[in-house]
């Protein structure tokens, strides 16, 4: 029938395909989201050892400066560089 286009299922595939692309791109960009998550939660957690050893060293209670103990031992840079 001449009136009946026979391109519907490249159509139907090209779509199937747009649809799979934008689901890869969201994927993509969740998976960038989380990596900076990650790195901003490291960064914190850094921070944190630090100023816990910072305070071990010099006597401080960190309990008295609303500083929560992870329970943890506190990590000093000098010693990871010395290893």
């Amino acid at each position: 029938n001449p009136d009946v286009s026979a391109h519907i299922q490249s159509l139907q595939v090209g779509m199937g395909l747009v649809v799979l692309a934008f689901i890869v791109g969201l994927m993509g960009l969740l998976g960038d989201l989380i990596a900076s998550n990650r790195r901003i939660g490291e960064e914190v957690l850094s921070r944190v050892r630090h100023l816990e050893s910072v305070l071990v060293d010099k006597d401080i209670d960190p309990g008295r400066h609303r500083i929560l103990r992870t329970g943890a031992p506190a990590w000093l840079a000098e010693e990871e560089n010395n290893d």
